[in-house]
């Protein structure tokens, strides 16, 4: 955890001794470097200078102010999108004979899904940008529409594995920790399709 001090704090600082600078560095080294619950359950060396115990209490105020943000989070945090992927399958077959589509999610590859929705179409509008360089003749114009219908395609064929890395993002951050595969049935992928 990052720790910062106020203008008052320095000016402590500045008045210990060369020992007393020197342990309040380790303990602070130390406070930083602790998981949420070693922070609340420290207790400060009785030689250590008075500010530790300020910089300590402050500490704990962050970290119970991130608990209430996180916990509120997790009350507030929408519904799964109906189009959630079902929980992963083992290898079986479909009743209609076709392998399910297997989706393999990371946080990594949430956040590319999402930077791609984001980002998708002002892409394809720049390549139309620069096919503008031709002017408005016929090679133009075919190369915008095959662009565009390619993008389009390419677009609509990844829908339903951006639905899945955001169903993924909306599980708690410990829950995202761990790599999902979820294997959907062709029909279940056809229906986010023509979603």
């Amino acid at each position: 955890m990052k720790i910062s001090f106020t203008l008052s704090q320095m000016k402590q600082f500045n008045s210990l001794t060369a020992d007393e600078r020197e342990r309040f560095i380790t303990t602070c080294e130390t406070l930083s470097q602790m998981p949420d619950e070693a922070i609340d359950n420290y207790e400060p060396d009785s030689q250590s200078p008075a500010m530790v115990a300020e910089v300590h209490a402050g500490m704990k105020r962050r970290v119970a102010a991130a608990r209430r943000r996180r916990s509120l989070r997790e009350k507030q945090a929408p519904a799964a999108p109906h189009c959630e992927a079902p929980e992963p399958l083992d290898n079986t077959l479909t009743p209609a004979g076709e392998a399910d589509v297997r989706v393999n999610v990371d946080e990594s590859k949430a956040k590319a899904a999402a930077w791609v929705r984001t980002n998708y179409n002002r892409f394809v509008d720049r390549v139309v940008e620069v096919i503008g360089m031709l002017g408005n003749g016929d090679v133009a114009q075919a190369l915008t529409q095959t662009w565009q219908t390619l993008t389009k395609a390419i677009y609509d064929s990844i829908t339903p594995l951006i639905m899945v890395a955001e169903s993924f993002m909306h599980k708690p951050r410990s829950a995202r920790r761990v790599p999902r595969t979820y294997d959907i049935s062709p029909e279940l992928y056809a229906a986010m399709l023509g979603a």
